[in-house]
C-alpha cells in the first residue's frame, strides 16, 4: 500500500484514440496518475469504419461493463 506521501507513478500516453483510451481505461489505479495527449484540437467523425477482433472485445469484456460502454461510446 501506497503511503499519502509517495508520488504516484505518472504515465503519458499520446495518442486519445481508440488504443491510447483504452490503455489509460486499462491503467487506472489510486497509485498512477495518467495524462493522455492528443495532437488533433478536437474529436469528430473523420468518415472512417473501425473494425474489432473477437480478442480485442474480450479485452474489453474483461476490462467491465464500464469499458464496453466507453468505447460504444467512441464508435456510436
Amino acid at each position: 500500500m501506497q503511503s499519502k506521501s509517495s508520488p504516484k507513478l505518472r504515465i503519458a500516453i499520446c495518442g486519445g484514440g481508440i488504443g491510447g483510451l483504452t490503455l489509460a481505461n486499462a491503467l487506472i489505479s489510486p497509485s498512477v496518475h495518467i495524462d493522455v495527449y492528443e495532437a488533433a484540437s478536437q474529436f469528430g467523425e473523420i468518415g472512417a469504419g473501425v473494425g474489432l477482433s473477437l480478442q480485442t472485445l474480450h479485452v474489453y469484456e474483461m476490462m467491465g461493463p464500464s469499458a464496453i460502454l466507453q468505447i460504444a461510446g467512441m464508435l456510436w
